[in-house]
C-alpha cells in the first residue's frame, strides 16, 4: 500500500491533486504536519517504507527510485508473515481446540520450527506442537480440551531457510493469546452513537454499530417504530470489524418521530442477550432540509461571515464548512465563496458534480469566484449557471451597480474585497445581468432561472461590498438573492431544531 501525506494541505487541496495527477493511492491531509512530523526531518520529498507490523524499516529525504524500489523488494524478499485468527472463549470441554493459520514466505519454511506453543499460566514454559500442514499456506494444530475454569495461552511461531523468524502475535512470547473454558454468562458488548434527528430528504437513515462477544455473536436486530405505532424489526448485516448495520423502513413525514434500540444475542449454549440502550429507546425526529450551508473554501475568507451574520439575523438555520457536506440535498440552499486569485480555491471536478446533481434536485445555488468562470476549468456544475466567461479580467472591481429590471435595480456599491483578475460575464440564454461594473463596463454578476433549480453567479467577493443607503446593503441584497430563489425567509425553518450558525467542518468525502 501506498500511502502520501499532504504536508500543509486541506482536504481539498489533496482532493484537487488526486484530480489533478489521476492518484489512486489514498492522499491524507496533514494540515499542521502533525503526521509528518513522525517521520520527515523538514524536507520533501520523504520517503518513509513500513511494513505490514508497522514497523518502520526505511527513511529518507528526496526520492532516489532505485534505492527504494531495491529496499522494497529486499523487504518482500525476507517477508515472512503468519495470518491466524485468535480462538474465542468456548463453552466446549469435550473437544480439542483446533489452531489454523496461513504461513507465507518467499524462501522455504522449516517445517519442524512452524510450531504452536501453549500452556494453562501465563509463564515461560510452554508445550511446543509442530503445526500440520493442510494444503497451500494453510497449517494446523490442536490444543487438547480442558476441563471448566481453565484459560490457555498460547502463540505461533515460525522460521524459514533465509533466517526470517516469526510470531503471532509479534511480541510473543511477551504477548500471549488465551481463551477461557468455561460457561458463557457474558453478553455482547454494543458500541453505538445514537442517531440525531434525520431529514426527511435522507430517509430511509441507516444505524450502525459495532457489535463484539467473548465466544461470538449470533443475531443483532434493530426494533423500531414511528410515532408510537408497532414494533417492526429488521436483522443487522456484518459488514466488517464487527460493524453492523440496517436501514429503516416504513413512510415518514416531517415531525414524526422514530423510536429504536439494537438488540444482540450472542452463540453461548444458554444465549446472553443485551439491548442498546439498556433500557427503553433511542429516538430521533423527522426534520425538513436545513436551510443553508456555506461553503467557503477560500483561504482568505470573507463573504461568508456577511452571509452568516444575516442568516444570524433573522434566525435562519445554517451550516458551514471548509468541505461540501456528505450529501447535498441536505440543504435547500448552498453559498459557494471560491475566493479571489492568489487565494481562490478551483473547483474540483468531484465537486463540480456534486453541487450538479444538487441543483438537479432542485437545490438554489450561488457562487463567487474571481477566476471560476473564465480562467480555471469548467466542471460539472457550471453549465447550470449559463454564465459565458468572456475574459480572465484584471484588479477592477467596484464600483458595482444593480442591473435596471432585476431584483438588485437600484442598488450601488463600492468595493473593498480581494480585487485581481475579476472575471468579465456574460449571460446565456434566459439567464440575466444582474451586476454591472460601472468603469470599465462589463457584467460580474449573473443569475438564471431553470425552472426546478436557480442560480446566482458572481466574479466579485459579497463580502467585499460596502453598505451605503437602502436598498445598497448586503442585508437587502442576500433578502433579494433568497427572495429569487424562491426562498421566503419569513417561511424558513428558525433555530428551533437545527443548530443555527454550526461551524464544523465536514470531514466526510464528496461522493
Amino acid at each position: 500500500m501506498v500511502l502520501a501525506i499532504g504536508v500543509g494541505m486541506s482536504q481539498a487541496t489533496c482532493q484537487a491533486w488526486i484530480n489533478t495527477y489521476g492518484l489512486t493511492h489514498p492522499v491524507l491531509s496533514d494540515p499542521t504536519d502533525a503526521v509528518y512530523n513522525l517521520f520527515g526531518d523538514g524536507y520533501v520529498p520523504y520517503n518513509a517504507i513500513i511494513d505490514g507490523e508497522m514497523i518502520l524499516h526505511y527513511t529518507t529525504s528526496g526520492f532516489e527510485e532505485p534505492t527504494v524500489v531495491a529496499m522494497i523488494e529486499q523487504l518482500l524478499a525476507e517477508l515472512l508473515r503468519i495470518t491466524h485468527v485468535p480462538l474465542k472463549d468456548t463453552e466446549d470441554n469435550l473437544n480439542a481446540y483446533a489452531t489454523n493459520c496461513s504461513i507465507t514466505t518467499n524462501y522455504a519454511l522449516i517445517p519442524d520450527e512452524l510450531q504452536l506453543h501453549w500452556n494453562l499460566d501465563g509463564g515461560s514454559t510452554f508445550t511446543d506442537v509442530v503445526l500440520t500442514p493442510v494444503g497451500g499456506d494453510d497449517y494446523t494444530a490442536e490444543i487438547p480440551a480442558q476441563p471448566y475454569g481453565t484459560t490457555v495461552y498460547y502463540y505461533l511461531s515460525a522460521a524459514d531457510t533465509g533466517g526470517n523468524a516469526s510470531t503471532h502475535p509479534s511480541d510473543a512470547p511477551t504477548e500471549l493469546h488465551s481463551f477461557h473454558v468455561g460457561v458463557d454468562t457474558t453478553p455482547p458488548v454494543i458500541e453505538h452513537e445514537p442517531l440525531g434527528d434525520q431529514l426527511l430528504v435522507a430517509w430511509p437513515a441507516t444505524v450502525s454499530a459495532t457489535v463484539t462477544d467473548n465466544q461470538g455473536v449470533g443475531v443483532v436486530t434493530l426494533e423500531f417504530s414511528i410515532n408510537g405505532g408497532p414494533v417492526q424489526s429488521v436483522p443487522m448485516l456484518p459488514e466488517r470489524d464487527g460493524v453492523y448495520s440496517a436501514d429503516f423502513f416504513g413512510s415518514v413525514s416531517i415531525g414524526d418521530t422514530v423510536e429504536y434500540r439494537i438488540v444482540a444475542v450472542d452463540v453461548a449454549s444458554t444465549p446472553n442477550t443485551i439491548t442498546d440502550p439498556a433500557a427503553g429507546y433511542h429516538s430521533f425526529s423527522i426534520i425538513d432540509q436545513i436551510p443553508v450551508f456555506i461553503y467557503e473554501p477560500d483561504t482568505t475568507p470573507l463573504s461568508g461571515g456577511s452571509i452568516s451574520q444575516w442568516l444570524d439575523a433573522q434566525g435562519i438555520a445554517y451550516e458551514t464548512g471548509s468541505l461540501l457536506p456528505e450529501n447535498c440535498s441536505w440543504y435547500r440552499t448552498i453559498f459557494v465563496c471560491l475566493g479571489i486569485f492568489p487565494n481562490n480555491h478551483q473547483l474540483t471536478a468531484a465537486e463540480g458534480q456534486a453541487l450538479a446533481q444538487f441543483l438537479d434536485d432542485g437545490g438554489r445555488l450561488y457562487m463567487e469566484g474571481g477566476d471560476t468562470w473564465a480562467f480555471d476549468l469548467a466542471t460539472a456544475v457550471h453549465p447550470y449557471f449559463n454564465i459565458d466567461g468572456l475574459s480572465d479580467g484584471s484588479g477592477d472591481a467596484g464600483p458595482i451597480e444593480g442591473a435596471s429590471g432585476t431584483f438588485t435595480e437600484g442598488m450601488y456599491f463600492e468595493y473593498q474585497g480581494e480585487n485581481s483578475w475579476i472575471d468579465h460575464l456574460a449571460p446565456l440564454g434566459s439567464a440575466f445581468a444582474i451586476f454591472l461594473e460601472t468603469s470599465p463596463q462589463y457584467i460580474n454578476g449573473v443569475a438564471y432561472d431553470g425552472s426546478s433549480y436557480r442560480t446566482v453567479g458572481t466574479s466579485f467577493e459579497l463580502g467585499g461590498l460596502v453598505d451605503g443607503s437602502s436598498p445598497s446593503t448586503k442585508d437587502e441584497l442576500l433578502v433579494q438573492i433568497m427572495d429569487f430563489f424562491g426562498l421566503d425567509a419569513s417561511a424558513l425553518p428558525f433555530e428551533d431544531g437545527f443548530e443555527s450558525g454550526d461551524t464544523s467542518t465536514w470531514s466526510a468525502t464528496v461522493p
